[in-house]
């Protein structure tokens, strides 16, 4: 082992620890009180870099994951971009791997391109043995392995927390044995005490599955509801809709979140504990949605549906056959329909679970109300103990740290902050938002600005009365206003440009980046002499005349917004980190502007959006508009009323490029054709917008909403040449496709490719090319002129640089040479398509050329390549939620399972996709039925008629699930199975 890279502190043979699985471990990893690992010959207390001992803590905390890359860096290194960090990550990994991996040793750690993850039983971890202790009830077991803080000088934000929590279990544990903690111990005397006590290093609160990568993670600890926590995972252990009930800023999101992940982690096999095995869990935040059609296009946008048909079944057939965690958040506002279509998704979905966070009950069969209480509040007069162990008193204390590090619970402040957590009604929210106070006010100070803190008139209408308390005692009680009074306060103490700011992140329901935020920082300052025009001419402002962004001062500003307590921030899956008011602040915000300077702002806004539009690079990055999309269907809603059509229509045509990545949800086609019904709009940009709409409504299989659009688009004039092009090259693809009219299709094409070329539109003269490469193929049989069409399409898209049209004009450069028995020459093509699906996060590309690469290699008769590729394709669409790939992966890898003599599993298969495929894909082609009917040949003769018929027979009662498991178990490479007998 190469000793440069660590700190030697004792060579030869190091004690093992017998009786647990440290034994058989590689490595020992020990994090509390200090850092140290040993693989029996050599212990190290340290490492060349502080980062690389970060890495290993958090691997070794939670072995049984896979941890993304992504998150890796936003832990490690928080300050630097994401290309920086990837880098450090590697260089990172790579010095581990040298001090963990010497030549010949075995392997410990997996990397891909995506995540990092543990050889099984490579690390023993103190930290994961303490926590297995702690859950299998065994306070003296973990306490002897409890040898100090973690990680003792490491102050990373991820640490801390993790040091607080620990701290915590320690200290109920001493509590627990009426024995104080004994001062820390070393780490190797620690696990030394514990040699023979732990069963298990594996399992602990750390290591949760890969099921809740969809949950929100918080910065902070939940304090004060440990109670409440296992009393609502009781609930969730008998009933498949429970609803978390109570008032807002009660703590509910937050509650049902730490439940959701604590439900996701592997069961500690204890008697009367109860964990489900979930395949996934997912967060869907339901602010400002109300109607069945708003519920599903959030269920749509969570769960990453970007394919076309009925949303519904879209959401059914990507949960169907899995068991599913379902947090529903903000649901008190869903009208009749939206909760009808949860119970829908309930009965039809046996596996599926869901927790409701909402201000009333859905009222559904089955409902399981869970009612939550505020924080615990102490007694008034408790002495000073009492005062400190209070849940209530905790939360406040621990928040306030955050900005007054030597804040505690004293003699000179414990009847103030008995008074003042009374007054906030225990509401977690009004805690921590008082709590962000503490920098500058002592608790006397602050409860009494906080009691003085009152709405004036104007600013306490309609949205936000809900905030106040109701019943018998809102009448005459002070208090009934307590979250007000403290959002008020909040706001109060906010400077001006905070104020501002914090206006403009309210316009923005899915948060703003800092490059949005600090484009609109000025979005509420008052109008200048020249802003007296009406509305859609201020939206039509060029980019230059908003004020310049300051991203430096923004981040500033934004960072104090953080500190008050007023905001939230999270990485979104773009990497991106956006900063969003938390809803009753948000509300507030908005309701100290009038009318008109809201509409300003929403112009102001409008402009941010185009701008940002058209400065998308080539190729459109698609986890960054998906991560936008309820911004820009926002801005796109509020248009009509504002004046600002014209605008609005000009971002849907800006974003067109996208839009064919991403379908638009059902609720934002509606308010396109809210928009398109707009008076005051321009002809040409109309036509445009008709020819988009028609194309969006195709999409999701709305073929009788696209006709209208279709005719529309031809009937308004156009004087611009540019969306001439546009409406006649959209117009040809909708007219095959809606009635496969090939001679009208032609009539377009014909008439839009020299307007193209003369306008110098390359991009719309390859798609032109490839629709008529398509029609050679299916209407004329003309493989060699199609793949003529398709290659000059290509040479087109090229010349864009846009990766998403390049890569479309690829596949079908490919597929036209298989199709043409030119199957070989595209094989390294296709697997080259499917790296760069994966690496811009196209599933459905991915799984497509790794389908299409196995088709290619079945024709050929490599069959173990063949079910290579088919095997990967199915887990990347299935993984994907790409349930059109995955049918498409299942249909095609059966004639490979059949020819590798695995029959009766190719029988299976192919009788799930017979009784699978019309309700997911349609109706089946002629050459559908000849390879129904040569699968059905193929079987009977390896099984015999009726073994054959038996295995067709159960593969079409299957899940379509139990399939894809099915194939996905069998290894790789296949072995040739044995004929029956």
């Amino acid at each position: 082992m190469d000793t440069s890279i660590a700190s030697v502190v004792s060579p030869g043979p190091g004690p093992r620890l017998s009786g647990d699985t440290a034994h058989a471990a590689v490595w020992r990893v020990r994090l509390l009180g200090g850092f140290e690992i040993d693989d029996g010959r050599h212990r190290l207390t340290r490492l060349r870099s502080r980062a690389a001992m970060a890495l290993l803590a958090r691997l070794a905390m939670a072995p049984a994951r896979d941890h993304a890359r992504e998150e890796l860096v936003a832990l490690l290194w928080p300050e630097v971009d994401d290309t920086t960090g990837r880098g450090r990550l590697r260089q990172t990994l790579s010095l581990l791997r040298a001090v963990l991996e010497p030549a010949g040793g075995p392997e410990v750690l997996l990397a891909d391109r995506r995540v990092l993850r543990v050889v099984p039983g490579a690390l023993w971890c103190d930290v994961t043995a303490f926590e297995a202790g702690w859950c299998s009830h065994a306070p003296a077991r973990a306490l002897a392995l409890y040898g100090g803080d973690l990680l003792p000088g490491f102050f990373d934000e991820w640490v801390v927390e993790e040091r607080q929590r620990l701290q915590a279990m320690a200290d109920r544990l001493g509590d627990s044995l009426a024995t104080p903690i004994a001062g820390p111990a070393s780490p190797a005397s620690a696990a030394s005490a514990a040699s023979t006590a732990v069963t298990t290093g594996t399992t602990g609160t750390t290591s949760a599955k890969s099921a809740g990568a969809r949950l929100p993670h918080y910065a902070t600890r939940l304090i004060g509801a440990d109670a409440q926590a296992a009393h609502l995972l009781s609930f969730i252990a008998c009933h498949r809709l429970v609803s978390v009930l109570g008032p807002g800023g009660a703590g509910k999101t937050r509650l049902a979140v730490e439940v959701a992940h604590r439900a996701c982690q592997p069961s500690v096999d204890e008697p009367g504990d109860w964990r489900p095995v979930i395949d996934h869990a997912v967060f869907v935040p339901l602010v400002g949605a109300f109607s069945r059609a708003e519920l599903l296009d959030r269920l749509q946008m969570a769960l990453r549906l970007d394919g076309g048909g009925d949303v519904m079944e879209q959401v059914l057939a990507a949960l169907d056959g899995r068991v599913t965690l379902l947090l529903l958040d903000n649901a008190e506002q869903l009208q009749e329909g939206a909760v009808q279509a949860v119970a829908a998704l309930l009965e039809q979905l046996p596996g599926l679970r869901c927790i409701v966070t909402s201000r009333r009950a859905l009222e559904l069969d089955g409902e399981q109300n869970f009612k939550m209480s505020a924080l615990d509040l102490p007694s008034v007069g408790a002495p000073l103990d009492a005062v400190a162990a209070n849940g209530a008193v905790a939360l406040f204390v621990d928040r306030a740290r955050a900005h007054r590090p030597d804040f505690h619970v004293s003699g000179g402040n414990h009847a103030a902050l008995t008074a003042l957590v009374h007054w906030l009604d225990g509401l977690p929210l009004a805690i921590e938002l008082a709590a962000s106070q503490s920098r500058s006010l002592d608790p006397a100070e602050l409860l009494a600005l906080l009691q003085a803190a009152r709405l004036d008139g104007t600013a306490s209408a309609g949205s936000l009365a809900f905030l106040a308390r109701r019943g018998p005692r809102s009448g005459s009680d002070p208090r009934q206003a307590s979250m007000l009074g403290v959002i008020a306060w909040s706001w109060h103490l906010l400077t001006l440009p905070q104020q501002r700011l914090l206006s403009a992140l309210s316009l923005l329901p899915a948060g703003a980046t800092l490059a949005a935020a600090a484009a609109l920082s000025r979005a509420f300052d008052p109008p200048a002499q020249d802003d007296a025009a009406p509305a859609d001419s201020v939206a039509a402002l060029p980019p230059a005349d908003p004020p310049p962004a300051c991203p430096a001062g923004t981040q500033s500003l934004l960072d104090q917004l953080q500190g008050s307590s007023v905001v939230r921030s999270s990485i979104g899956q773009d990497g991106l980190r956006r900063t969003v008011p938390l809803e009753p602040v948000r509300e507030f915000a908005l309701a100290q502007h009038d009318a008109a300077t809201l509409r300003r702002a929403r112009g102001r806004l409008l402009v941010w959006l185009l701008d940002w539009a058209r400065a998308l690079p080539a190729t459109p990055p698609l986890p960054t508009v998906r991560e936008e999309l309820p911004n820009l269907l926002q801005a796109l809603a509020s248009a009509p009323a504002d004046g600002d059509g014209n605008a609005a229509l000009r971002l849907v045509l800006a974003l067109q490029s996208s839009w064919g990545e991403i379908a638009l949800p059902h609720s934002g086609l509606q308010v396109l054709d809210t928009l398109l019904a707009s008076p005051g709009l321009d002809d040409s940009l109309t036509a445009g917008g008709h020819a988009m709409a028609a194309w969006c409504w195709h999409e999701t299989g709305q073929r009788d909403a696209a006709r209208p659009h279709l005719q529309a688009a031809f009937d308004r004039p156009c004087d611009d040449p540019v969306l001439q092009v546009m409406v006649l090259s959209r117009g040809a693809r909708m007219h095959w496709r809606l009635d496969r009219d090939h001679v009208r299709a032609r009539e377009l094409i014909a008439q839009a490719l020299p307007l193209a070329r003369a306008v110098g539109r390359p991009n719309s003269e390859a798609s032109l090319l490839s629709l008529q490469a398509h029609l050679c193929t299916v209407i004329d049989h003309d493989h060699v002129q199609a793949s003529a069409l398709s290659a000059q399409a290509l040479v087109l898209w090229r010349q864009s640089g846009n990766r998403h049209l390049i890569n479309a004009g690829r596949y079908n450069v490919a597929v036209a040479g298989t199709q043409g028995g030119r199957g070989a020459q595209g094989l390294d093509e296709l697997q080259s398509l499917a790296a760069e699906g994966l690496a811009l996060q196209d599933w459905d590309l991915a799984s497509g050329a790794l389908e299409a690469r196995g088709t290619a290699l079945l024709a050929l008769r490599r069959w173990n390549e063949a079910a290579a590729d088919m095997h990967q394709s199915l887990a990347v669409g299935w993984d994907g939620l790409q349930m059109v790939a995955v049918m498409y992966a299942l249909w095609n890898v059966a004639p490979v399972l059949a020819r590798l003599r695995h029959a009766a599993l190719a029988a299976e298969t192919m009788g799930l996709c017979e009784a699978q495929w019309p309700q997911r894909c349609g109706a089946f082609e002629p050459g559908d039925a000849r390879d129904l009917k040569r699968m059905r040949r193929f079987a009977r003769a390896l099984l015999g008629p009726e073994q054959a018929q038996a295995a067709w027979q159960r593969g079409a009662g299957r899940t379509l699930a139990d399939g894809v498991r099915a194939v996905l178990a069998l290894p790789l490479p296949l072995p040739l199975a044995l004929p029956p007998r």
